[in-house]
């Protein structure tokens, strides 16, 4: 065993377990909400050129969280891996493990980039009648898939950063970007000065510039080493025990998102067929713009959900199964108190919402009422988030797995169909779906968290 101790990161196994938690979400809750700020200049921007902009920038979007997820065959096992050896204060082992994590990234995210530029066309025209649409989406598409290998970077050594309990750093790396993409995209979008108009082309364009110098800056700081995580180019493999054990764990949680992303790219299909009409091309806007708003409550969610697997992960290297599980429900405590006034405000401020996000009046009348709706929905949706991330922090990955694939194939989809299409409820009735779905998934989550034996899961 390596002596080689962090003294401040000990206190996450001692301290008393409220203010741990919070001390641990807090920072990856400005990482996260400025990670949203990302996605949420690109759409306000393309909010301004048109509404077949606005649908390629959503439909982007959608490509990104297939990437992300994909990138959790590695990120899920990272993190897991890293927090039990730090919380078994095996320091070197988990130095092993990010370097190989490391190495991992890069050529998933340079496979996954190739492979979506290749598939680009077909996906779109799945989802667009427009010429103008099609370009737009299969431009910016690509333009997202280039910086993938740098996305992917930053999400596993962010993973292997919060595993060790190193919070702030990520989030420090992700002001950069942030930062970044606000001076690049809206410059390249409009033509600041010298620099040409290139409309879609300039928010795709700012964002990857923004992705690849935030992924040097993550690199520089593994080089200079944050504790014992450092960089040894002589760990950097992709083959063998480590790898083997990283990706073991990542599998189902990468299958996971790959059937959930499916599911949700038939229920976009679903959402683009309400109405063949003119009207038709504004209920997707406004479903992409209602997507991109809950995204305020996902990143919350998710905050807290990776405060809760850090928890979970090093509690249960040190033995203590009880604080282990005490985590996930803290958790799950403090985040629902953000989200309930983040539902209040998305559901006494829809209208104004909308108003403010897209210039056209039809998008704003099809999209408000259905996002006020949605508001009452965010609890249970940060709920089962949260206990998701808690159960991947202890390496469990495969239950959670089959409760989304019922929540999302068997309720999601057949409801989002009848109400919507069958029944021609609009985007209020495909969002039925949507909701009966979320509630599912949060009871199932909460049951299992509650009476499984996922304390005893070995990694």
């Amino acid at each position: 065993m390596s002596t080689s101790v962090v003294t401040d990161e000990e206190k996450l196994l001692t301290a008393p377990l409220r203010p741990m938690i919070f001390y641990l979400a807090l920072p990856v809750l400005c990482e996260q909400l400025l990670n949203f700020g990302v996605g949420f200049v690109d759409t306000w921007l393309s909010g301004q050129l048109s509404a077949e902009a606005t649908s390629a920038i959503g439909f982007g979007s959608y490509v990104g969280w297939l990437a992300w997820m994909l990138f959790s065959i590695v990120s899920v096992g990272t993190t897991a891996l890293v927090s039990r050896q730090w919380g078994a204060r095996e320091y070197t082992e988990a130095r092993r493990i990010t370097n190989s994590a490391l190495a991992l990234s890069l050529v998933a995210g340079a496979v996954i980039g190739v492979v979506i530029i290749l598939i680009a066309r077909p996906l779109s025209m799945a989802l667009n009648d427009s010429p103008e649409a099609l370009e737009a989406t299969i431009e910016y598409i690509r333009g997202i898939a280039l910086c993938f290998p740098a996305f992917c970077f930053l999400t596993v050594g962010s993973a292997a950063l919060r595993g060790a309990g190193f919070m702030q750093t990520p989030m420090w790396v992700v002001v950069i970007v942030n930062i970044l993409n606000v001076i690049f995209s809206p410059a390249l979008v409009f033509g600041w000065g010298p620099v040409p108009e290139m409309g879609v082309t300039g928010i795709v364009t700012g964002t990857v510039l923004a992705e690849y110098i935030g992924a040097l800056v993550l690199f520089l700081i593994f080089w200079v080493g944050r504790g014992t995580l450092q960089l040894r180019f002589s760990e950097w493999t992709v083959t063998g025990a480590v790898p083997r054990r990283i990706i073991r764990i990542g599998v189902p949680a990468a299958w996971d998102g790959i059937l959930t992303w499916i599911g949700q790219f038939i229920f976009l299909f679903i959402i683009s067929k309400l109405d063949t009409s003119e009207t038709g091309k504004a209920i997707f806007a406004a479903h992409i713009i209602g997507v991109k708003l809950e995204g305020i409550s996902y990143l919350t969610a998710s905050a807290w959900g990776q405060a809760a697997a850090t928890m979970v992960g090093q509690s249960l290297g040190a033995g203590n199964q009880l604080r282990a599980r005490e985590a996930g429900h803290e958790a799950t405590f403090q985040c629902c108190l953000p989200v309930l006034v983040i539902s209040f405000l998305f559901y006494i401020g829809s209208d104004n919402i909308y108003g403010w996000m897209h210039e056209d009046p039809l998008v704003v009348e099809r999209g408000s009422g259905a996002f006020r709706l949605l508001a009452w929905f965010q609890i249970p949706l940060v709920a089962s988030i949260i206990y998701i991330c808690a159960l991947r922090g202890a390496g469990e990955t495969r239950r959670p797995f089959w409760i989304n694939m019922a929540g999302v194939f068997l309720l999601r989809l057949p409801f989002a169909w009848l109400f919507g299409i069958y029944f021609d409820g609009g985007l209020i009735g495909a969002w039925i779906g949507m909701y009966i779905d979320t509630a599912f998934r949060a009871l199932m989550i909460w049951l299992y968290y509650v009476w499984g034996p996922w304390d005893q899961t070995v990694v």
